[in-house]
């Protein structure tokens, strides 16, 4: 999982000295390049590491932490060169994100798409050990009956968006954590833009760098800096759930299939297809980026697909059919009782959250 030119593995981040993105990209150019410019390269850092390369250690390590870092993943074209970004410090997700750092750990998590295999999933609270699992969603799962802990509220536009579900979206309450999007470069893009309706959502407001169909790397630190690749809002939740330290995630409802549409039980009848086969194709990309990203970011972390659709091609990954009838995934020990409280809307709050 390395690249063949520099020696630094995909998916490594590079820290911009001088804080303000412009540092020496060293993963992205090779070390002939590095030569002839006669610089230094710059150190390697990881997520829990500062400029010099020693662990962090409290409010002392996070003072030592530089102003932005960059993430690189490899492009999808065998001949172009990886791509990457400079990621900002982001105070919103140090206050929203960064108290959920390992909350999770070694715990199961599934992560929820709205896809039409989803009406093949029966949820569970506890996995096959009788541990509490971690799940993780996105916009109108809100319409089903699925217990979510994290939820991510992403674009206003379009029909699944806030501007058109924003009643029920703010009266919406997820388990353990509810967050409204934002994008410094795109302000009008997404709800976490307007602390008015974070307020009147109860939601807490999240950063990333910017919304983009493009080659976008994941960023495992998203408690100290902007979130990464978001080609689709899943990839929010995806990191999210990272940042939590669970010790695999199972993708359910992530189908990247234009002809699935949307799970029924998710209002699929009020929303119409996935999209262009344009922008479906580089959805998938992004899969097949996060794949090649996580064993670096994320090490020992199991991804696993829960029928695949659309993702069936993807390579790297363990893939699970449960078939045609609704299925759980888990079988927990005989007596364990359900977590409380569940998520859902509540009716009278939309009213009173309105007013």
């Amino acid at each position: 999982g390395g690249d063949g030119s520099t020696g630094v593995p995909y998916g490594q981040i590079v820290t911009d000295n001088d804080g303000g993105g412009a540092g020496v990209d060293v993963v992205q150019r090779g070390a002939a390049e590095d030569r002839r410019e006669g610089g230094d390269a710059g150190p390697v850092v990881g997520p829990d590491t500062d400029t010099a390369g020693n662990k962090s250690a409290g409010a002392e390590g996070d003072a030592q932490l530089p102003g932005s870092k960059r993430y690189c993943v490899p492009a999808m074209c065998k001949r172009c060169s990886e791509v990457c970004k400079s990621f900002t410090r982001s105070k919103m997700n140090e206050a929203s994100v960064l108290p959920l750092k390992n909350i999770h750990t070694n715990q199961t998590g599934i992560l929820l798409g709205t896809g039409a295999s989803l009406d093949r999933y029966v949820h569970s609270d506890f996995d096959d050990e009788g541990n509490p699992v971690v799940s993780a969603s996105i916009k109108s799962i809100i319409y089903t009956k699925l217990a979510v802990d994290y939820v991510v509220f992403s674009d206003r536009a379009g029909p699944k968006g806030y501007d058109k579900n924003f009643r029920s979206i703010d009266a919406y309450k997820a388990r353990k954590g509810k967050f409204y999007l934002h994008f410094t470069s795109q302000k009008t893009f997404a709800p976490g833009s307007n602390p008015k309706w974070c307020r009147r959502g109860g939601a807490q407001a999240i950063e990333g760098k910017g919304a983009s169909l493009g080659t976008f790397p994941l960023v495992s630190d998203v408690g100290r800096y902007q979130f990464g690749s978001s080609r689709s809002s899943i990839f929010i939740a995806l990191q999210l759930l990272l940042y939590t330290g669970v010790k695999r995630v199972y993708v359910v409802g992530c189908d990247s299939s234009i002809y699935s549409g949307y799970a029924s039980k998710s209002g699929g009848a009020k929303f119409p297809g996935n999209g262009k086969p344009s922008e479906v194709r580089k959805i998938k990309e992004a899969w097949a980026e996060a794949v090649r990203q996580m064993p670096v970011l994320y090490p020992g972390v199991e991804l696993i697909i829960v029928n695949p659709m659309g993702l069936n091609q993807l390579k790297g990954v363990k893939k699970i059919n449960l078939g045609k009838k609704p299925r759980t995934l888990f079988a927990p020990p005989p007596g364990t009782p359900p977590l409380a409280p569940t998520s859902g809307v509540r009716p009278d709050a939309v009213t009173r959250r309105l007013m």
